[in-house]
Order: structure tokens, then sequence, then C-alpha cells
């Protein structure tokens, strides 16, 4: 009993003895950078075709070796570590293939090495990478040259072809990027369609050809069409006359609706969505400015802006020459006039009728003179717009013809009859 209770008392210090002799447990660490990862092989710059080898550069693990190294292989832009896309998947291979998709631009790998990471009680443990990149090559070369160097750029809604062409024949896709809406490119490399959409697009044509290939980068802005409205002009409009005139509008896509925009229109005008102005004009004359918006079918816009004359109608009377008046014979005389809008008014401004002869207001001259000579009077005409002008006329009353009396014959004597004896 005395010994196992002893043993009892003993028995913690004993353990804390034990804990205090054993030696510490060592701590694995993260990877150490020595220096940065290499790429060797190949030509310098490297050429397409050639086989590259990425090194992880000298990396310490503690305690060692490192228990991993992965490699993913990038395209940058030329001579710089910028611009950078994944060409390959993170893996362990470490060479890569320079494609025909390099050309003009620079390689980079990247190197992540891997190592146990402990806590200094070696409780807890997990993998810890350490991840560095190699300096960038120079721009790989060897690539096939794409002509054109640049491309037009197209209009929305109107059809668009290019081509591409090598010194070598390959088959062609877009490698990068995207195509504006509307457009495709053939095996052949014709880059055709209809754009259906504005703005910028960047994309990456490539071509690839026995041992050889080739890529470039082109930008195609998209914009609307400028749309163009004719007539230049408008023909002048005259208050009360029936007027029409089309515009119409070209270099968009068809159908194009049309809307007045600014300014104003003489009234009784009206301008349709398909672009025609017409109506009857009732307004003063003078000089009217407006603006015209047309629209095409994909939105594009064009605008011009017209001076409409409204003119003042020339009103003019086609019965000159007046037909003779004869003292004491009725006479009926109308005044026939064209232009203007009608109904007409008359009224005599100078001058004097013959006496007898009168003047309505609506131009009907009527009457039985009563005195011969020639009579001049100016006459002013005003049509339903207000519109005024004057004519003279010239008027002459003839004397009647003299009256011819007949003269009976004298009547012969009878001779008495002698008497018979």
């Amino acid at each position: 009993m005395r010994f196992s209770s002893l043993c009892r008392r003993l028995l913690p210090a004993l353990a804390v003895v034990l804990v205090l002799a054993l030696p510490g447990v060592a701590r694995a660490e993260a990877p150490h950078l020595m220096s940065n990862p290499t790429i060797t092989g190949g030509a310098t710059p490297p050429a397409v075709g050639d086989v590259l080898t990425g090194h992880n550069g000298g990396w310490v693990c503690n305690p060692g070796p490192c228990t991993k190294t992965t490699f993913q292989w990038f395209r940058c832009l030329a001579s710089s570590a910028s611009g950078c896309v994944p060409v390959t998947d993170v893996s362990t291979e470490q060479t890569y293939t320079v494609s025909p998709d390099d050309a003009g631009f620079s390689l980079v790998v990247q190197v992540v090495t891997w190592n146990y990471d402990c806590n200094a009680t070696g409780t807890e443990c997990h993998d810890s990478g350490t991840t560095a990149s190699s300096p960038p090559t120079g721009p790989v070369t060897g690539g096939l040259t794409i002509s054109p160097a640049t491309l037009p750029n197209p209009t929305h809604g109107l059809a668009y072809s290019q081509t591409f062409s090598t010194t070598l024949s390959g088959t062609w896709s877009v490698s990068a990027g995207a195509l504006p809406p509307g457009l495709a490119l053939s095996n052949a490399g014709a880059l055709t369609g209809t754009p259906t959409a504005v703005g910028s697009f960047t994309f990456t044509v490539k071509v690839v050809a026995p041992k050889s290939g080739g890529t470039k980068q082109y930008t195609l802005v998209v914009s609307h069409p400028v749309l163009a409205i004719a007539p230049q002009q408008l023909f002048a409009a005259t208050p009360g006359i029936f007027y029409s005139q089309p515009i119409s509008a070209s270099g968009g896509a068809a159908p194009y609706t049309f809307a007045l925009t600014s300014g104003t229109l003489p009234a009784g005008l009206l301008f349709g969505y398909d672009g025609t102005l017409s109506g009857r004009a009732n307004d003063a004359p003078g000089l009217y400015t407006f603006t015209v918006q047309t629209t095409d079918v994909n939105g594009a816009t064009g605008t011009r802006t017209y001076t409409l004359q409204l003119a003042t109608p020339t009103i003019y009377v086609t019965s000159l020459a007046l037909q003779a008046a004869t003292v004491g014979s009725a006479y009926l005389q109308s005044l026939i006039v064209a232009g203007g809008n009608a109904p007409y008014t008359f009224a005599l401004a100078d001058g004097a009728l013959p006496v007898g002869i009168a003047l309505s207001s609506d131009g009907v001259l009527s009457g039985t003179p009563t005195a011969a000579g020639t009579y001049l009077f100016t006459v002013k005409i005003t049509d339903a717009m207000g519109t005024a002008t004057t004519q003279s006329f010239r008027l002459v009353v003839e004397k009647p013809p003299p009256t011819i009396t007949k003269k009976k014959p004298a009547l012969k004597k009878k001779k008495p009859k002698s008497r018979r004896h």
C-alpha cells in the first residue's frame, strides 16, 4: 500500500522530467526563394516551334527537400510582364512548345514550390507554396506576317467584307477577343457580315500553316452611318395652294422614319413620318425655318435644316381686253382672274367707269352706258388670303350707229279719165 501510494505521488513528477528530457520538434517552413525562375532552350528570343524549359530558380525548403513544384506558362505583351494570359494549365510539366499564337508576344513561366509547413510544436501542419515568375522573354519570332496591317472600320447595319492573307495558305480563326456582332471569320480568312451593334471590338486572328503560323491583333470601331437627307432646298409654297414635297434619306438601312425636331411650319402644312411635307398653307407669306431628323431601321440618325419660303401668290387677270360698249345698249363683261386663292373681291381703285356702267364685287361690269368715249380705270383684286393686286383697263363706249329712215315713194297723180261725148 505504501509503495503504491508513493508511486502515485512520484508519477506526475516523472512525467514532467520526461517531457523536459524530450528534444524539441523541428518546425517545417515555407519554401525560400534563392533566385528567380528561369527559362532555357530555344533561340534568343524564342521562335515558333522552340521547346522551352522552365526552372524553379533555386528554392530552399527546411527541412528539405521541397515536396512539389508546379509550372504554368503565360503569353504577355511584348518585352513585358503585363497583359499576361495563361497558355497552359498548372502542372508539373516543365517544357513548353512555342506556338504560332505566341508570335510577337513574350513568354513568362510562373513557378510554385510547395513544402509541408508545420508549427513549432509540430501539432499543426499544411502544404505551403511560394510563387515566383521568370523575367519575360523577348518577343517570339518566326510567325507569319498577317495582312492587312489595319482594317477599315465597319458601319452599323451596312455589309462589310475584308480578307486576311499571309505568304503561306493556312486555316484562320479568332484566337482571342470577340468580333463585332454580325461579323464572322471563315476558315479561308474572309471577314464578312453586317455589324448589328456599335462599339469598339478588339480581337486576335490566328492562321495555322504547315510548320508555321501567326497571330495579329486588330481593333474595329463600329459606328452608326452618316445619313444624308435630300433635297438640299425646298421649292417655295404659296398660301392657299396645295403643296407637296417628299423628303428622303440615304446612307443607312431602310426603312427610314422622319420627324420635325425644331422650328415651325407654316400653318396648314404637315410633316409626315414618311418624310412628306404637304398641305395647304394658310399663313402669312415669309420665311419658315425648321429641322428634320431621319432615323434608319438600326437607329442611326441624320438631320437637315430647311428654310421654306411662303411666297406671296401672283394674281393676274386673263381678260385684259374688254369688249367695246355702245351708248344705250346693255353691257355685260366679267373680269377673269387666275392665281391666288378664290374667291376674289373686286373694287374700283382709280379712274372712272362709263356713266351707266358699274363694277360688282365679284368682278362683273354691267349696265347701259349713256355717253360715248374712252374710259381708263384701275381695279383692285383681293383674293381669299388677303393678297391684292391691281390691274388697269380700257373700255371704249361707242356711239350708236345712225338711224336710217327710208322715204316712201311719191304717189303718182292719176290722169282724169276723158269723157266721151
